[in-house]
């Protein structure tokens, strides 16, 4: 074992693989978290504590009480920990470390602030409570999204025009919300591995929802925005002296034009996202962010031939209280499409019941190569197989 520490921003499951990873290295690893903490990854940990990952004073104090060499530190979480990480490289003085002016947290109008000054393509972005504002800047013929200030995924988002929108303001207003222009265009999640300024992954992702709502259905490989992007994240990252990062980014690409919806600086995204992302990049995407954040190896992957056939489905289901017999499942969704590969939600705890709210309600996602399918007919078979491999509970 070496005598190099890297921290962990959070211990659930999030971070399992990438803890297992780093043990595989021979790191020590000092992670901390509190709430759904994954058993098996804090006994994988040299060190572990009960210290919430948006409190990133209380986590350095106690990373330096530790006496221990700090190499680097990563997280696959989001919310809070993306500041807690940034704020960790700083204090250390890490490779990965990015320009305070770029932490700006998870209020939607401050990062459409940020995105505004360095001339990202923002979108107009206001606060639900700022009534003047929206009286006199939202047109009735107009379509707006409205979200809550801080919040992830698809809960609470909705589509509502300008007359929909200025109702709501008059009878109870929007408090917690911002109000965002609705921006016509194809929406890609962008992952990409900067280098010594050097984009040396990047991967366009085209991001579907799930048929009638905001939750998300399919992403699939998507080249055509390549080139667009590249010369787009090139410009961007340049102009935010990012030197060695991995960037997950959300943007809408329309006639050429890239406008950003949300980019987290230090963090890839989802386990999920990152499990197929690596799937269509051919390499684990988690052994080069090691290298990244600890100054090692990182290599480079542009121009290189990618599984574009490869999509990932993510599968809701609302029939009953029901528990899975995974490898049942498994073995019936591989005969349905040819060959999959599954992924199981493991905040469900092996159990599917209630409608699905929120993206983080899925029971499951899977990648295959049947494009030809949609999200609603692997939705339906995913219910087909589910019927015939569940079992009751009581």
């Amino acid at each position: 074992m070496t005598n190099q520490l890297v921290v962990s921003v959070g211990a659930g499951c999030a971070q399992r693989k990438f803890i297992e990873k780093l043990k595989a290295h021979e790191y020590k690893v000092a992670a901390f978290g509190r709430g759904r903490n994954d058993p098996y990854a804090v006994s994988l940990c040299d060190y572990f504590e009960e210290i919430d990952t948006s409190n990133g004073a209380e986590a350095v104090s106690w990373i330096k009480s530790l006496g221990e060499r700090v190499l680097g530190a990563g997280s696959f979480s989001g919310g809070g920990a993306i500041d807690t990480l940034q704020y960790i490289d700083r204090a250390f003085s890490l490779c990965t470390q990015i320009p305070g002016n770029l932490s700006v947290g998870i209020d939607k109008k401050e990062q459409q602030k940020l995105y505004k000054k360095i001339k990202a393509g923002h979108i107009e972005t206001f606060y639900g409570d700022e009534f003047k504002d929206l009286t006199v800047k939202v047109k009735k013929d107009k379509m707006y999204i409205v979200k809550p200030v801080v919040g992830r995924g698809s809960l609470g988002v909705y589509t509502l025009s300008g007359k929909e929108v200025l109702e709501k303001i008059n009878e109870q207003g929007l408090p917690g919300c911002v109000v965002q222009e609705y921006v016509e265009g194809k929406e890609y999640r962008v992952l990409l591995l900067v280098h010594n300024r050097t984009i040396k992954t990047l991967c366009p992702i085209r991001r579907e929802s799930a048929a009638g709502s905001c939750l998300l259905g399919r992403l699939s490989f998507d080249m055509t925005a390549e080139a667009l992007l590249n010369h787009y994240f090139k410009s961007l990252l340049s102009k935010m002296n990012v030197e060695n990062s991995i960037v997950k980014a959300d943007v809408l690409v329309h006639e050429g034009t890239v406008k950003l919806i949300e980019m987290d600086i230090g963090v890839g995204g989802g386990v999920y996202f990152v499990k197929y992302a690596s799937e269509v990049q051919g390499f684990d995407i988690v052994d080069d962010y090691i290298g990244l954040i600890t100054g090692g190896e990182v290599r480079n992957h542009m121009g290189l031939r990618k599984r574009g056939e490869l999509v990932m489905d993510y599968v809701y289901h609302d029939y009953g209280d029901n528990v899975l017999l995974q490898d049942s499942l498994i073995k019936k969704m591989s005969d349905m499409l040819g060959g999959c590969s599954i992924q199981f939600n493991p905040l469900l705890k092996n159990k599917v019941g209630g409608r699905p709210q929120k993206n983080s309600d899925f029971i499951f996602c899977v990648i295959h190569n049947n494009r030809h399918l949609s999200n609603s007919d692997v939705n339906r078979l995913a219910r087909l197989a589910v019927r015939e491999t569940d079992i009751k509970v009581g």
